[in-house]
């Protein structure tokens, strides 16, 4: 689910996938984590607060030199749905700091009928769109009215050697700037899907989850603050 603020109007694209998620060793992974992997550019840190402690790692590129301001995506993860809504519940209690977020394989906010995370239905893409696009139609004018006039296309992509077949669907206002655009993917079990992507949990029969997910947040750069 990506999410990103035009103008004071909330935009939103969903990325929905439906997976089967394994229990018992990948929530322990994720939870408790193992030692990390460190590449060029990864640094290891520790937030710690009244709430508890937190590990997590921080890239930059390695050719970075520090005069060039840089965005920054965030990635959370969450295994028996403790935290796999985090994303939409960033972006929808905080969207003066977040200007897109994405869900994959995640559900509307609020969703808890999902536990242990064993299977996210596909039932879940549909809802993981709906309320954002009914978002943005109450906050254009205050009224539930489908004033934003969308318009959907759906394209649906064949399966061909070594890449899964998918299914896109977006929603896109008359003069064609993406509201929603929700990607399902036929046959992907649990995994990344990309095609450059390695380690755990990495399909690479994609698609390019990875550059869908920044070609959209390209797209819906935050207002800067005045």
């Amino acid at each position: 689910m990506s999410v990103s603020r035009r103008r004071g109007r909330w935009l939103a694209a969903a990325a929905a996938v439906a997976l089967m998620l394994p229990l018992g060793v990948a929530g322990a992974v994720f939870h408790h984590g193992l030692p990390w992997w460190l590449e060029d550019g990864d640094r290891n840190h520790r937030h710690e607060s009244d709430a508890g402690a937190l590990r997590y790692q921080v890239h930059l590129p390695p050719q970075y030199d520090g005069t060039t301001r840089l965005p920054v995506v965030m990635a959370v993860h969450g295994c028996a749905m403790s935290g796999a809504g985090a994303a939409v519940v960033l972006a929808a209690t905080h969207p003066d700091i977040f200007a897109s977020a994405t869900s994959v394989a995640g559900g509307e906010y609020g969703l808890n009928q999902v536990d242990p995370d064993d299977v996210v239905p596909v039932l879940a893409a549909t809802r993981l769109v709906e309320p954002w696009t009914a978002v943005n139609d109450l906050v254009d004018d205050g009224l539930p009215n489908d004033s934003l006039d969308l318009v959907e296309e759906t394209t649906r992509v064949p399966a061909r050697e070594g890449r899964h077949a998918y299914t896109r669907t977006t929603l896109t206002t008359p003069v064609g700037e993406s509201l929603v655009e929700s990607y399902l993917v036929h046959g992907m079990g649990h995994a990344w899907p990309g095609p450059d992507g390695h380690g755990l949990f990495t399909d690479h029969a994609g698609p390019d989850a990875s550059a869908l997910v920044w070609d959209f947040a390209r797209r819906h750069p935050r207002t800067p603050r005045p």
